[in-house]
C-alpha cells in the first residue's frame, strides 16, 4: 500500500471518526436538553402537585379553622343571645309587674277618693260658709264660749271643723298602704291638700318669723293629739277599720264624752279674735285653701266668684302668715296648681 493510500485510509478514519464525536455529541446535547426540559417539566408538575397539594391542606386546614370558628362564634353568639333574651324578658317582666302594679294603685287610689270625695267636699262646703260667715260677723261674739245663750254658734263651728278635718283624715288613712307616688296629677294634688289641711292646724312653720314658743300649743295643735281629737266625730268598722259614719250634730252635742274630747278645739275657736294676729291668721289660712280645694274639686256652684276673690283679698290684709302659706304650699307642689293661683293670685307677695 502506498502512503497515498494509507494517508487516504487514515483521513478516512478520522473523518469517520471525528463525524461520530460530533454526531455524538450533537446527541448528547440534544439528549441534554430534552432530559433537562423533561426534569423541568417534572419538577413544575411536581411543584404543581406539592403546591396543589399544600394548597388543599391550607384550604382544608382553614376550612376547619373556619367551621371551628363559625362553631365558636355561633355558640358565644348564642350565649350571648340567650343571655340577652333573658336579660330582655326580666326587663319586660319587671316592667310589665311596674305597670301593673301602677294601675292597681291607680285604681285603688281613685276608688278611695271617689268613695270620700263628696262627703269631703261637703264638710269643706260647710266649713267654708260658717268661715265667710265668721269673718264678717266675729265682732258679735258668737263663737266665745261664755254662760249666755245656747252655744250653737260655736258649738256648731266646732262640728263643722271636726267633721272637715275628721273626713280629711280618714281619707288620708285609707291611703296608707298604697303607692300615691304613681297617682295622676289631679288625684295627686287631692292628696295634698288632705296633707296640706292637716299641717294648716298643726304646723308651726306657718309663725316663722313670729317668735312663736313651739313646745305650747297656744296656737297650734299637737299632731297627734289633734288626729285623736277629729277622731270623736268618726265611727270605725270594727273589721275594715274603715270610715263607717260621722256622727250627726245631734249626737254631738248631747254626747259630754265627745264634747269633752274637743275642749281644745272649743278653746281655740272661741278664742278667734284680729288681735290674736297668730291664731286668726292661721284660720284665715285654712280659709284660703279650703276655697282653692272647693275650685279644683267642688261643684261648678263651689267656684269661687270675682267678689269672694275681692273679699279674700280684704279679709287677709292682717293675714300675718300668707308668706309662710305660701312656702308650705310650694312645698307640697301645689303652687302650680291653677285653682290654688287663681285664688291667691291677688295678692302681690305671689
Amino acid at each position: 500500500m502506498t502512503d497515498i493510500d494509507v494517508w487516504g485510509l487514515v483521513q478516512a478514519i478520522l473523518a469517520s471518526i471525528g463525524g461520530g464525536a460530533l454526531l455524538i455529541f450533537g446527541f448528547s446535547s440534544f439528549l441534554a436538553t430534552v432530559m433537562s426540559k423533561r426534569i423541568i417539566q417534572n419538577e413544575k408538575a411536581q411543584q404543581t402537585i406539592d403546591l396543589e397539594k399544600l394548597k388543599n391542606e391550607l384550604k382544608s386546614e382553614t376550612d376547619k379553622e373556619i367551621a371551628l370558628l363559625q362553631s365558636r362564634l355561633k355558640t358565644e353568639s348564642d350565649v350571648e343571645i340567650e343571655k340577652l333574651k333573658h336579660k330582655i324578658d326580666a326587663q319586660s317582666h319587671k316592667y310589665k309587674l311596674n305597670k301593673t302594679h301602677e294601675h292597681e294603685q291607680k285604681v285603688k287610689i281613685k276608688n278611695v277618693i271617689s268613695k270620700n270625695k263628696i262627703t269631703l267636699i261637703n264638710a269643706a262646703e260647710t266649713l267654708d260658709s260658717r268661715l265667710w260667715n265668721f269673718m264678717d260677723n266675729h265682732n258679735r261674739n258668737w263663737h266665745v264660749n261664755n254662760e249666755q245663750g245656747d252655744k250653737y254658734y260655736l258649738k256648731s263651728f266646732v262640728y263643722r271643723l271636726l267633721v272637715f278635718f275628721g273626713v280629711s283624715y280618714s281619707t288620708e288613712k285609707e291611703m296608707i298602704f298604697l303607692d300615691s307616688t304613681v297617682a295622676e296629677k289631679q288625684d295627686l294634688d287631692f292628696l295634698k291638700f288632705l296633707k296640706v289641711f292637716q299641717l294648716l292646724m298643726t304646723d308651726v312653720s306657718l309663725f316663722d318669723g313670729q317668735n312663736y314658743d313651739s313646745k305650747m300649743d297656744s296656737d297650734h295643735f299637737f299632731k297627734d293629739n289633734f288626729i285623736a281629737m277629729v277622731g270623736c266625730v268618726l265611727e270605725y268598722d270594727n273589721d275594715t277599720q274603715l270610715l263607717k259614719s260621722i256622727k250627726a250634730y245631734d249626737s254631738f252635742i248631747n254626747d259630754d264624752e265627745t264634747q269633752r274630747k274637743a275642749d281644745k278645739l272649743v278653746d281655740f275657736v272661741s278664742g278667734l279674735t284680729p288681735s290674736n294676729e297668730l291664731r286668726w291668721s292661721r284660720m284665715l289660712s285654712l280659709h284660703l285653701v279650703i276655697n282653692a280645694f272647693l275650685e279644683e274639686f267642688g261643684y261648678d256652684f263651689n267656684k269661687v266668684s270675682d267678689g269672694e276673690l275681692i273679699n279674700i283679698l280684704k279679709h287677709n290684709e292682717k293675714n300675718i302668715c300668707l308668706e309662710n302659706l305660701w312656702a308650705l304650699l310650694k312645698l307640697y307642689k301645689l303652687d302650680t296648681n291653677e285653682s290654688v293661683l287663681k285664688v291667691f293670685g291677688k295678692f302681690r307677695c305671689f
